[in-house]
């Protein structure tokens, strides 16, 4: 419901929706990017599949990508969008549509009713949070995104000991513990305050950080944006005192292609 994984940059897109018979499916949104010359959000395909149909629908998506995208010539334009440029919408959604027909013998429904909201309020994720089967997750911030073996290791093991053996990690990089019931929740958070850089109610700066891979691990990026984001959100939370309730944002990307967006 609030969009935490962002799908409408990604060249492909499952939007939760229901048809007329009340049963789940997915509305399909594609081309959406972040490029160093050109960011979009993913454009309505007018198509509905139901939920054991996404592999045939992606599958008809991506070989209609490899068959006529541009894979290589040149390298700067190969993402989806820029094929449905090319194509124009309703050409690339006959073509996806006959594919999709070839591989199951269903044609390619229009888009029915989504489940997406116009409008959202983020949830807060850290901390201790009750889930639908009664049970509660724990969130937990992750600074910058960085994450240490050893640390892995710890998190698995409150997840084994206390919860249901499930982790999350977030679009922002942070870590979800899954599955733990009230009676192990105390002993849960205990271990979880234990390891060190993780925070469960971190401040405002380093809760709302965010950075890309950086030049330890990226060719691309010409600086260690971690490292530095780690840095100068400690800073900021030492030198500030943010309104209580306002969400800060700070993220970091070491070259255009916005990959810390």
């Amino acid at each position: 419901k609030e969009m935490f994984e962002h799908p409408d940059i990604n060249d492909i897109a499952y939007m939760p929706a229901k048809d007329k018979d009340g049963n789940m499916g997915w509305n399909i949104e594609v081309g959406g990017l972040l490029m160093s010359t050109r960011c979009e959000f993913a454009l309505p395909l007018d198509a509905f599949v139901p939920l054991d149909k996404h592999w045939e629908l992606g599958a008809a998506i991506m070989t209609t990508f490899r068959d006529f995208g541009f894979r290589y010539n040149p390298r700067t334009k190969c993402r989806l969008m820029f094929l449905i440029d090319n194509m124009g919408m309703d050409a690339f959604r006959a073509e996806v549509a006959k594919r999709y027909k070839d591989a199951t013998g269903l044609d390619l429904a229009p888009a029915e009713t989504g489940l997406v909201p116009k409008e959202w309020t983020r949830r807060e994720l850290l901390g201790a949070h009750k889930q639908s089967d009664g049970k509660n997750w724990i969130g937990m911030v992750v600074p910058a995104g960085r994450m240490y073996a050893d640390e892995m290791d710890q998190i698995a093991n409150v997840a084994d000991t206390y919860g249901d053996g499930r982790i999350r990690l977030t679009v922002e990089g942070n870590v979800l513990v899954l599955g733990v019931p009230d009676d192990k929740l105390d002993a849960a958070l205990k271990d979880c305050e234990a390891i060190e850089r993780f925070e469960l109610a971190p401040r405002p700066a380093m809760k709302g950080t965010v950075a890309c891979a950086g030049n330890q691990f990226c060719g691309q990026s010409k600086i260690n944006t971690k490292g530095y984001a780690v840095k100068y959100a400690q800073m900021l939370d030492e030198k500030f005192d943010f309104p209580n309730g306002k969400d800060f944002r700070m993220h970091w990307t070491g070259c255009p292609n916005t990959c810390g967006q």
